[in-house]
């Protein structure tokens, strides 16, 4: 009988030492496979951040400027429009605002034409640069640069004191 539980503890320790060596071969098969997924998605994230992200950011980037230059064009026609419609006889009426490139209204531009008119010729020609316009030691060029610039049909003519 000892022989018998001899053969019987050996088979069950054979059996159970089976079981072990298949049970760990399962985990460290598992982890094996979760470590090579982990490392593949990460080399290619890294990879697809290395090829599309940055022109997918510089697509959308660029989309960004275009949409906001068009809705800083479409604002300025609007301006445009409304400034068509001032006249000579019309010095005081309101300018309507035009926006430089950045987005912005220049912190010169005049409320309406008459105080264009009391403009320095500095002040004219930053007010030109602001807009990205040529400058011209002649203030009556500047203002006239400017006006026709801002859809004015205001034709004037300048003292060449300024005003």
């Amino acid at each position: 009988m000892s022989k018998l539980l001899e053969k019987t503890k050996l088979e069950l320790v054979d059996d159970i030492r089976q079981e072990a060596e298949a049970s760990v071969r399962n985990k460290i098969g598992d982890l094996v496979r979760k470590e090579v997924a982990r490392q593949v998605k990460e080399q290619v994230a890294e990879q697809i951040k290395e090829h599309l992200p940055d022109s997918l950011q510089q697509q959308a980037d660029e989309s960004k400027r275009q949409l906001d230059g068009i809705k800083i064009s479409l604002r300025n026609s609007e301006a445009r429009i409304q400034n068509s419609f001032i006249q000579t006889n019309g010095l005081m009426d309101p300018l309507a605002p035009i926006l430089m490139t950045t987005g912005e209204k220049s912190p010169l531009y005049p409320s309406n034409a008459w105080s264009l008119l009391n403009y320095d010729l500095e002040s004219a020609k930053g007010l030109n640069r602001h807009y990205e316009l040529t400058t011209t030691d002649d203030l009556q060029m500047n203002f006239k640069q400017f006006l026709k610039h801002i859809g004015t049909g205001i034709d004037i003519a300048v003292s060449e004191a300024g005003g």
